[in-house]
């Protein structure tokens, strides 16, 4: 696996040329995002077509845990982050403004860290996930040569 390839994607609306992963490594990281909850075609459209917004790399997850550990408060994985901060003045607007920077709508934001709705791959990041996919593809590779 070509670390190298891998960093073309880790940059905000970065995609893959279809040239740069092999058809087995395409199957394995197609694989790897099911398990994360995103379909083939989601998949391939961000890889190879779209790139992801700089939130979705970073992953909801982290980002919860360093605003909250910026803002002093206690960190609950299964809490919206709307209820975390529910009667803290102050602190949706720099949340607004930290999301918006890193490609989330306004709208989007109040929905969606009100009621806590996100798939497992973007809780967990697509940073994440890749370096996961180099660390199988690089064992599957190995585990083929000896």
């Amino acid at each position: 696996m070509n670390t190298k390839v891998l960093t073309k994607v880790m940059q905000p609306k970065g995609i893959f040329l279809s040239s740069d992963l092999s058809i087995d490594e395409k199957k394995t990281l197609y694989g790897l995002m099911q398990m994360y909850g995103a379909g083939q075609a989601l998949a391939y459209d961000r890889f190879f077509k779209e790139g992801y917004d700089e939130w979705e790399l970073e992953g909801i997850d982290a980002i919860i845990q360093t605003f909250c550990k910026e803002n002093d408060i206690p960190y609950q994985i299964d809490k919206p982050l709307f209820d975390m901060i529910d009667g803290r003045l102050g602190l949706k607007e720099p949340l607004y403004q930290k999301m918006e920077a890193m490609g989330m709508c306004r709208n989007t934001v109040r929905k969606r860290f009100s009621q806590n709705d996100f798939k497992p791959w973007e809780r967990l990041g697509i940073k994440k996930i890749l370096y996961e996919y180099e660390r199988l593809f690089d064992e599957k590779e190995e585990s083929t040569q000896t």
